[in-house]
């Protein structure tokens, strides 16, 4: 007698939990490498990795079609990574799979979501239906979960939750299926229990473990991946794992007197400040604290950061309107001097030979610190003593991968020219973005300086997204809407700020104890504190305002400390908070 072969036969009550799985394992990918679209990507990939899985659900019981299926499939996958290997403005596909969100791309992002839900459809039908194995059924979780914790040092709450959730409801549902009575062995309810328990207890931990444990650089897994696609950089690396970083600001307490023990000797051709951190999120007495979102380094800053020179953008965009380009924007160009401003007071004129100067930086305190001291606008880093890769986050921070030896010494290269105010006058006038995108499609600047300057766009528009409200009152939201009142110019509104604290009566003390920690005690009640307390209520009102600003500390590198030998030595005493505004 013929022996009836035995399959699995799947229930409709199945198929929501099917789309739970598949939209967690997409929730978390697109975390990854679309994070500033996540809910379009998201929801794409759900669809369309659904639409795979029922594709060959469809054609189980027809071996020979559900592999020609496999095989177009396979071929549109192989052709998109081909097309996402030429350069779109100086990046490929490698580069925006492998570098954290660190800019979005919609052809990227529709290649990569096709090419992964190709490959996270098949799997899960596949051994769920085709070969019913359970184990298997959480490798797909796995890999976005590595991603997210590896490039993103960990994975919101929420996030983690549903994440898990999904995996865990999805997969024993699916490795569940039923078979005919008459197969003794697999239809044994006792076997089946055990393999779900132990799938689901397994794939929890591991999950959660890659979530919370610290992300290493120097796993084998990131070696290789990082050697194979060595051109991108490699990973980000997040800068709340690493030491010598601090999650919140100082707060002045009062007794605010200065040790004077020397931190660093700099090499400068001129007074400066330098940046050491930042951070994003006010809470009163508690002072600032960094978002999450933001504690991520970017390894191929160096590249892009040398695109952004002030100075060679006004030179290019005044040259190819005086030549007949971008007419559009010629009548808005020709008032704007050739001549930019220098920090350092002097002018200069841009072009192939924009201003760069170089600071150096020498540790004397006997610290080992993976956190570089630098100027704004830094885009070289050149260390004496190997210290693995350096990266910068989205607030302007630079730390190295390894801790730096006891007293170190680094120098960099920035740009010390800033845009004249000409200049900022007229790009307000206009839409910015969009005058980068035509001058490079007129070949005035290349596809990678426009890139640049649109990530750094880019970058400040999520940052005041995420940033707004955070920490506002009600009555620094009034103060803002009358400093700034009747101002369109963010320019204006910024000067507006600068200028009502000099007008208000505020008094710079080192030695007053506020009666409460507090940005309102400051502003409406003592009118006097130290820079920590001037840059908190200022960041603040500079937000109420519509600004994208951010409270930064360093140090001040004045006159006051500098030697006869021209070398600063600064001591806790320059320590220094201030207000970061960002312009288009």
């Amino acid at each position: 007698m013929k022996t009836r072969k035995s399959k699995p036969v799947f229930i409709t009550r199945e198929y929501p939990l099917i789309f739970i799985y598949l939209s967690a394992i997409s929730l978390s990918l697109m975390y990854v490498l679309s994070r500033s679209s996540i809910v379009v990507c998201t929801a794409a990939m759900t669809v369309l990795s659904a639409g795979v899985f029922m594709l060959f659900y469809a054609l189980r019981r027809h071996k020979g079609f559900a592999a020609l299926a496999a095989m177009a499939l396979g071929f549109v996958c192989m052709t998109l990574l081909h097309m996402g290997q030429s350069n779109r403005g100086g990046n490929n596909i490698m580069d925006y799979i492998f570098t954290a969100s660190s800019f979005f791309d919609p052809f990227f992002a529709g290649a990569s979501i096709v090419i992964f839900s190709v490959i996270v459809g098949f799997a899960c039908c596949y051994f769920s239906v085709y070969s019913p194995r359970p184990c298997f059924l959480m490798l797909p979780s796995f890999i976005p979960l590595i991603l997210s914790a590896r490039t993103a040092g960990g994975i919101p709450e929420g996030m983690l939750i549903f994440m898990l959730a999904g995996f865990a409801a999805s997969a024993a549902a699916m490795a569940h299926p039923e078979f005919p009575a008459d197969n003794i062995y697999i239809n044994d309810k006792r076997s089946v229990r055990e393999r779900i328990i132990a799938v689901l207890a397994a794939g929890a931990v591991l999950a959660g473990l890659l979530a919370v444990l610290p992300r290493s650089d120097k796993t084998p897994q990131g070696d290789y991946l990082d050697n194979v696609f060595s051109e991108t950089g490699g990973y980000y690396a997040a800068s709340e794992r690493l030491t010598n970083f601090l999650m919140s600001s100082s707060v002045n307490t009062g007794a605010n007197s200065p040790q004077g023990n020397l931190l660093f000797v700099a090499k400068s051709q001129s007074p400066m400040m330098v940046v050491r951190w930042a951070f994003d999120e006010y809470y009163g007495s508690g002072g600032w604290r960094t978002t999450r979102e933001f504690d991520t380094g970017y390894a191929d800053w160096q590249t892009t950061g040398a695109r952004r020179s002030a100075a060679e953008l006004v030179y290019r965009l005044k040259n190819a309107s005086e030549a007949g380009k971008l007419k559009e924007y010629s009548a808005l160009l020709k008032d704007v001097p050739y001549s930019v401003s220098s920090i350092d007071g002097h002018s200069v004129t841009g072009g192939e030979d924009a201003l760069s100067a170089e600071v150096g930086i020498a540790i004397r305190d006997g610290s080992q610190t993976s956190v570089i001291i630098h100027p704004n606008q830094t885009f070289r880093l050149k260390v004496e003593e190997y210290s693995g890769r350096s990266f910068r986050t989205m607030r302007d921070e630079i730390f190295t991968e390894s801790n730096l030896q006891n007293n170190a010494v680094y120098t960099m290269d920035y740009f010390a020219d800033l845009p004249n105010e000409e200049f900022i006058r007229a790009m307000e006038k206009t839409d910015f973005g969009r005058l980068i995108t035509d001058a490079a499609e007129e070949n005035v600047i290349t596809n990678s300086t426009a890139n640049a300057f649109l990530d750094e766009m880019e970058f400040a528009r999520r940052y005041r997204e995420v940033t707004y409200g955070k920490g506002m009152t009600k009555s620094i939201e009034e103060l803002a809407e009358a400093i700034t009142a009747d101002l369109d110019s963010d320019y204006d509104k910024a000067l507006a700020i600068e200028r009502w604290f000099g007008e208000s009566g505020f008094i710079y003390n080192m030695d007053f104890v506020p009666a409460v920690v507090d940005a309102e005690y400051f502003l409406f009640d003592s009118k006097t504190g130290i820079c920590s307390d001037f840059a908190t209520a200022a960041t603040l009102i500079a937000r109420a305002a519509g600004l994208t600003a951010r409270y930064t500390e360093g140090f001040n590198l004045s006159e006051k400390v500098l030697g006869e030998d021209g070398l600063f030595y600064v001591t806790d005493s320059q320590a220094h908070a201030v207000t970061s505004i960002y312009m288009d």
